[in-house]
């Protein structure tokens, strides 16, 4: 049965922009329709509006007439998460059009719990993302009463070897593709471990996908697509946070390299200018 977008107040449109890995995943909600498609690209600048005019034309939608962008926000690839939000600002601008900024970790958190059906409200979800250089993104969740991700151990970027997680008195899955570096940093065995990791993979190629049958098809779901799904769980909740375009910001966690860009840019400036 299709949702009432009207009762529930809900978003009849909404377009989906993942740039958060090397991969460039754009998806489009319509008419109760998810269009996805996902691609591994070397710039993502190169190809993010070819691919999100692709989908237009795939869902015979104007662009002007989606009231909703969703952007993954990160943690995830400095120049990728750049490019997404600044697509995303840029289109929310000339359409006024609203955004949302989901967490690159609790979007993780939310496609385990979607697709795991021993885990139970009050459980928790170890993330845990590969952030290159020898460490990891790395988050702590719990399930609430909607079987929405709530965060616990706020995002940090850190060694895997440092990572602390496990709480006796909890259940605690694990997630993630950063869980492979942990376990080559991790000398000691663990065999006898029942909550394995499971990691992500990345869906390439174009589907379409009715919303209605979500669930039978959440193992061709890509990361945009999984966004949509997401934004539409939460504002049936009541749960959704717009933002304003002078609000949005990338969550890099490396607040070093972000300083440094931004550093360079003011200096660039700052050199036209002389």
């Amino acid at each position: 049965m299709k949702p009432n977008h009207k009762l529930l107040n809900l978003p009849k449109s909404i377009l989906a922009i993942d740039t958060s890995t090397h991969h460039l995943s754009i998806s489009l909600f319509s008419d109760d329709v998810i269009y996805q498609t996902c691609h591994q690209v070397e710039k993502h600048a190169n190809a993010i509006i070819d691919s999100i005019d692709h989908l237009c034309r795939r869902a015979d939608i104007k662009l002007h007439t989606v009231d909703t962008i969703v952007v993954n926000h990160g943690p995830g690839s400095f120049t990728g998460l750049r490019v997404g939000l600044a697509t995303a600002q840029a289109l929310a601008h000339a359409n006024q059009q609203s955004i949302v900024m989901i967490s690159n970790c609790a979007l993780h958190a939310y496609q385990y719990a979607c697709t795991q059906t021993d885990i139970k409200i009050g459980d928790q979800i170890a993330i845990m993302l590969d952030a290159k250089l020898s460490q990891v993104y790395f988050a702590v969740y719990e399930l609430d009463e909607h079987r929405l991700p709530a965060i616990i151990v706020p995002e940090t970027v850190i060694h895997p070897e440092a990572v602390d997680i496990l709480n006796e008195n909890k259940n605690t899955f694990k997630y993630g593709s950063g869980w492979q570096v942990y376990e080559k940093k991790n000398s000691k065995s663990r065999d006898d471990d029942q909550n394995t990791p499971a990691t992500e993979a990345a869906i390439i190629g174009d589907k379409t996908i009715e919303y209605s049958k979500i669930n039978n098809h959440r193992d061709k779901l890509a990361m945009s697509s999984i966004l949509i799904d997401y934004v539409l769980t939460l504002a049936s909740k009541q749960k959704l946070s717009r933002k304003h375009v002078s609000e949005c910001k990338p969550n890099y966690l490396r607040h070093h390299v972000a300083d440094t860009i931004e550093e360079r840019a003011r200096k660039k400036k700052t050199d036209s200018k002389g």
